[in-house]
């Protein structure tokens, strides 16, 4: 049985972990780490390391903030859609899908979406420990009489201490250490899937907009603040030197900026300068 104790419904009164504001605050701060990590990994792709990111725009944080907040309560609302269908079989094999599966499944799927070249992997996860769920039961409960009784006493066991989206958030609501490790875990999740959402970006991205200096191209590839991050770049070869500088975005009639649009036939290929090479 959960504990619901005097202790935890006095220390659950004196500071509410679900308060709207504390909600608003959590996915603020998650909002610019997703766009922190985002933005990193879209650099990474072409080589360029952090000390570029010296400030996020406040309209990627924006963004950043409604796709987390989107995504969540898409999430939700998969989860308890589905729940609702389930619930409508009354049999201890669809209770047992419901409880130790559903969650991960809700999960998981999105994540395979968004990481194309990880959904392999995380289907083999996700049937792996599917399969593991209904046999799992019959070697912890060997004793036990018939395989339904089993699952019953599987589900008994997952309702009193097992790690189920339920006894998650008794546990966030009751539990101050479980409230900071499951922010902590959150913010370790999503820093790699996002860094890698973003290199995928890098790696998918056609349109850019190339300037012509001095007879020389250059590929715009970021910009942030006032300043533009640009490369060498031949329209030709579709190739890119990973050499970066950065320029103003400032332009005049005396000395314009042309910007140009171009869309990539393909990914870009990376070229070293020579000179640099031992």
């Amino acid at each position: 049985m959960h504990n619901t104790s005097p202790q935890s419904v006095v220390e659950k009164s004196k500071f509410n972990w679900l308060d709207t504001s504390l909600i608003i605050g959590f996915i603020t701060a998650l909002g610019y780490f997703v766009a922190y990590s985002f933005k990193k990994g879209y650099l990474n792709y072409f080589g360029i390391s952090e000390i570029f990111l010296k400030q996020i725009d406040i309209i990627i944080v924006i963004i950043s903030i409604s796709i987390v907040g989107t995504l969540l309560f898409y999430l939700y609302s998969i989860y308890n859609n589905l729940s609702k269908v389930l619930e409508q079989f009354n049999n201890p094999y669809t209770k047992l899908f419901k409880e130790a599966f559903l969650p991960f499944l809700v999960l998981g799927l999105p994540s395979a979406i968004f990481l194309s070249d990880s959904i392999k992997v995380v289907l083999i996860i996700l049937s792996i420990y599917l399969v593991l769920i209904y046999i799992l039961p019959i070697i912890k409960f060997k004793d036990v009489r018939g395989y339904k009784n089993k699952i019953e006493k599987e589900l008994i066991s997952l309702d009193e201490e097992g790690f189920t989206l339920k006894n998650i958030m008794f546990a966030f609501r009751n539990l101050p250490s479980s409230r900071i490790f499951l922010t902590i875990v959150t913010f370790l999740i999503m820093q790699p899937t996002v860094h890698l959402i973003g290199h995928m970006n890098a790696e998918l991205e056609r349109k850019f907009y190339v300037l012509d200096i001095k007879g020389h191209n250059y590929l715009v590839i970021d910009k942030f603040g006032d300043n533009f991050i640009i490369a060498p770049y031949d329209t030709k070869k579709n190739t890119m030197k990973q050499e970066f500088q950065i320029i103003e975005i400032k332009s005049d009639f005396d000395s314009p900026l042309v910007y140009k649009k171009i869309i990539l036939p393909d990914k870009i290929k990376f070229i070293q300068d020579k000179s640099n090479k031992n």
